[in-house]
């Protein structure tokens, strides 16, 4: 049994470990609703939570590493090409000989609406015996739902050396997703996942209830609705609406609004401008076929915040009429490399 390698840990500007997927996209002429419909296109493409937003991180000019668990390179290597093509350095990853990584297969209809159904019977999350310089010398650390694997070590080594702790959570139940859960600083999930713990039908009231001192930021997303928002640097609860946009396709939407949300909070940018760059990032995605079919680069988010961010307003309940912050930007660059590791001897995989 090997682990990730000590050699070479370098600072970068995000890492993550999770959800690393290949998605089998089905385009239907019909909505759900109508219970039935003829497939007219068939793709394939690589998704995943982490492994799509840390495409979005390089895509936007960053530094993203990849250090969780990789598929099987031979059988699986087009999940390890497509990465590195990415931008996204995998170094750091450990790869399980054998392993396949989590399908997907997803069903798109007319209005860019979809459902996924997925098997995630694989190796996921963190490394138990991960180097943990790769996430204290980093940016942020940004992890997905597949983070309870062995993944709070690394949070709380994370937090404890100050870097950023980014969480896109969405699913309910796993097994140490609460303790994760209030490990976590900057704390991003969906409205359903937000109504599931907390029981609030009002975004407003959720955000209040997921908040504590603890925390840097709590962000609410409702797709077209927008984004709700708090953390300590302003009271109250700010509200971010959605970019107007031609919807093409859904999918890897919120991945790619966590990356963006990640990289800038790295950058050392406040949440609110984070919040406003995310929603950008995810508007072009959603104009593309795929969740990296259109990553956003760092033009596409200038011109999308510039055009609209009048209708596209940061509020607060007491400032209706708020407006968001100028976004400022840098950028820098890495090169992927690539090292094999053993798998551990046993790993829980999630129910």
């Amino acid at each position: 049994m090997t682990g990730t390698s000590a050699r070479a840990v370098s600072p970068v500007i995000v890492v993550g470990f999770g959800a690393v997927a290949v998605d089998k996209l089905l385009y239907v002429d019909q909505p759900y609703v109508a219970g039935k419909g003829r497939i007219v296109r068939r793709e394939t493409s690589y998704g995943g939570n982490v492994a799509t937003a840390l495409a979005a991180v390089a895509g936007l000019g960053g530094d993203a590493r990849f250090i969780g668990y990789l598929p099987d390179a031979v059988e699986w290597g087009g999940v390890h090409e497509d990465l590195i093509a990415c931008g996204v350095d995998i170094s750091g990853a450990t790869v399980v000989p054998g392993s396949p990584p989590i399908r997907s297969t997803i069903l798109i209809t007319p209005d860019g609406e979809r459902f996924i159904a997925f098997d995630d019977q694989t190796f996921v999350g963190a490394a138990h015996d991960l180097d943990l310089r790769f996430v204290t010398s980093a940016g942020a650390l940004l992890i997905d739902g597949y983070g309870p694997v062995n993944g709070l070590r690394a949070v709380l080594a994370a937090r404890a050396a100050g870097v950023p702790v980014v969480g896109d959570l969405e699913k309910v139940g796993r097994l140490g997703l609460a303790e994760l859960q209030a490990a976590v600083g900057h704390l991003l999930v969906p409205m359903t996942f937000a109504k599931a713990i907390t029981g609030a039908e009002d975004p407003e009231i959720a955000v209040d209830l997921l908040w504590n001192d603890e925390r840097n930021a709590v962000v609410v997303t409702d797709g077209a609705h927008g984004s709700w928002f708090k953390d300590g640097a302003q009271s109250g609860i700010q509200h971010f609406d959605a970019f107007d946009v031609e919807v093409v396709d859904t999918t890897g939407c919120g991945d790619v609004y966590h990356g963006a949300y990640a990289y800038a909070i790295a950058l050392g940018m406040t949440v609110a401008e984070a919040v406003a760059r995310a929603s950008a990032a995810a508007a072009v995605c959603a104009t593309g076929a795929g969740g990296r079919g259109h990553l956003p680069v760092e033009r596409d988010l200038h011109a999308l915040i510039s055009v609209q961010k009048g209708a596209a307003a940061i509020t607060r309940p007491d400032d209706p009429a708020a407006s968001p912050r100028e976004i400022s930007s840098r950028s820098t660059n890495t090169s992927p490399h690539h090292a094999t590791h053993e798998p551990p001897e046993q790993i829980s995989t999630p129910s």
